[in-house]
């Protein structure tokens, strides 16, 4: 089954948290989706959205407001009534790229459907390198945007796509140039899928008042259509956020081993004290007027 990855959108619906939430929100993670997220992608890509012309945003605290947004979009995915302090955002990419020289129609021959399916045969602007990954052909557009082709190594197992963010991790490979090709034979692609975005689901944040908002939906819809003219990419992402009391679980950094302890204060050159304590001293010291 195939797989998406589009974090460009994702960041485009918290984004538009802001305009509820007061602006710059502070995003706080509890799982480690979440946490890898925040820590590679969130802000990279929040900095580059108002330079993608490509991407349009909404909020509402009306669901149908957002569901509408993204069925004139042409997109299947909705969100649930919110509740009475809640809101919903949503935020659309569409990106559309025409190959430099047009490609021929070629038939393709895949051994893994023991037939032939439409192809397309490309033959000029179309670069070659070489990565970790294998070979990785590089098809250009007009616009100057670069569609990537490269092969899974062989082997059912390892044709496996990586879970979440990690196919998206996948492609950021170091890459020298290669001169064994000159052409590409690629299918012709229809995919419609709704990846499984509810690793976003708990994703906290205060407002500006200090009340606590957290994601309590989130989905998303990829497209991609491909053919000897170009391609065309749409993903929407829609996320409804709540007020929540509850807190969320804590991730501790657990001491049950032999640790060191110091005590500092500014200004000092030296700490008051350091100290390696061992399990023979993990007992309750009772009362610390008691000493």
């Amino acid at each position: 089954m195939s797989r998406t990855i589009c974090t460009y959108p994702i960041t485009g619906a918290l984004d538009k948290a802001d305009e509820f939430l007061g602006p710059d929100r502070t995003w706080h993670a509890v799982n480690d989706t979440q946490r890898r997220f925040l820590g590679n992608h969130f802000v990279p890509c929040r900095r580059e959205l108002g330079r993608i012309p490509e991407i349009e945003s909404t909020a509402s605290r009306d669901h149908a407001v957002i569901n509408r947004f993204l069925r004139e979009r042409k997109f299947a995915i909705a969100l649930n009534p919110f509740p009475p302090d809640g809101f919903g955002t949503a935020s659309v990419l569409d990106v559309t790229g025409k190959w430099r020289t047009m490609g021929t129609v070629r038939p393709l021959n895949v051994p893994d459907l023991s037939g032939e399916v439409p192809g397309v045969f490309l033959t000029r602007h179309v670069t070659f390198s070489l990565s970790r990954l294998g070979v990785i052909a590089h098809a250009m557009t007009e616009s100057g945007d670069v569609a990537n082709f490269a092969l899974m190594p062989d082997g059912p197992s390892k044709r496996q796509a990586p879970d979440d963010l990690a196919l998206m991790e996948l492609v950021a490979t170091e890459r020298t140039g290669l001169r064994t090709y000159d052409a590409l034979h690629f299918p012709m692609v229809n995919l419609d899928v709704q990846p499984d975005i509810s690793w976003m689901l708990e994703l906290w944040t205060n407002d500006d008042a200090g009340d606590r908002f957290k994601v309590a939906q989130a989905v998303q819809q990829t497209k991609l259509k491909m053919n000897q003219f170009g391609f065309r990419a749409k993903s929407g992402v829609a996320l409804g956020i709540m007020r929540t009391s509850v807190q969320p679980r804590p991730r501790p950094y657990v001491i049950d081993r032999p640790f060191l302890f110091w005590i500092e204060r500014r200004g000092l050159a030296r700490p008051f004290l350091v100290a390696w304590i061992t399990p023979d001293d993990f007992r309750d010291p009772g009362s610390l007027d008691d000493m």
